[in-house]
């Protein structure tokens, strides 16, 4: 199994490319112009015709995109050498965006992952204009706030954030059962090396006001209902 999926992800990293471009018509955008069943002929399309794939190139195309260190690595080469630390300014505004709603700050920034990337690497990266979205990640941007080893002190207290948040699932969710299926989701919200702070802190304190609101009204009637 382990090899089967580590020579799809070799065959996804190939077709990747020409795919989406099928997806979004031609346009540079994460957009979807075709049924799912063109899409999926499509897709047999490009993965039948993989023999022309180099192994060695599909390694180093799947290993650059899982590892996602060379962002770091051009951030610590840039700052602060050529950019002084934030010194906790990017950690503040994460946080700050979550109790900033855009219907009460119409002004509030639109999150763009790329520039920031530009700004502290020194590289010019894609972005929204062409169709994509390139983030430093949360401990690259601890790295950018704090330095090394002053970075380990945000992450380590984020990680205990994530354990109180994990902690309190399982011991007030409606029973065990529902708790469990509640720590999927949350898995999903932190388990990304490359997830942006911006994100990070918005999409888990998100989860967790929704996770409030359907333990207390929904979860007890909805699991009885299920029983009967």
């Amino acid at each position: 199994m382990i090899a089967l999926l580590f020579n799809l992800l070799i065959i996804w990293q190939y077709v990747k490319p020409q795919y989406r471009s099928f997806l979004s018509g031609g346009e540079r955008a994460q957009v979807v112009k075709v049924s799912k069943a063109n899409a999926l002929e499509k897709l047999f399309e490009l993965a039948s015709d993989s023999e022309k794939l180099k192994y060695e190139d599909g390694i180093t195309i799947l290993l650059d995109r899982i590892t996602y260190i060379d962002i770091f690595s051009a951030t610590t080469s840039y700052v602060p050498l050529n950019r002084p630390h934030e010194h906790g300014r990017l950690w503040l505004d994460a946080i700050k965006r979550v109790f900033m709603p855009r219907i009460l700050f119409p002004d509030k920034t639109a999150i763009n992952d790329s520039e920031k990337t530009n700004i502290y690497t020194g590289i010019g990266f894609a972005g929204v204009e062409s169709g994509t979205s390139i983030s430093l990640g949360y401990v690259t941007e601890s790295y950018i706030d704090f330095g090394f080893p002053g970075m380990l002190i945000p992450l380590f207290a984020w990680g205990m954030v994530i354990g109180i948040v994990y902690k309190y699932i399982i011991t007030k969710s409606y029973n065990l059962i529902w708790g469990f299926a509640f720590l999927v989701p949350l898995i999903f919200q932190i388990n990304l090396f490359e997830t942006a702070l911006d994100k990070l802190i918005g999409s888990l304190i998100a989860f967790f006001l929704i996770f409030l609101l359907l333990n207390k009204f929904v979860i007890k009637r909805l699991d009885n209902y299920l029983k009967n």
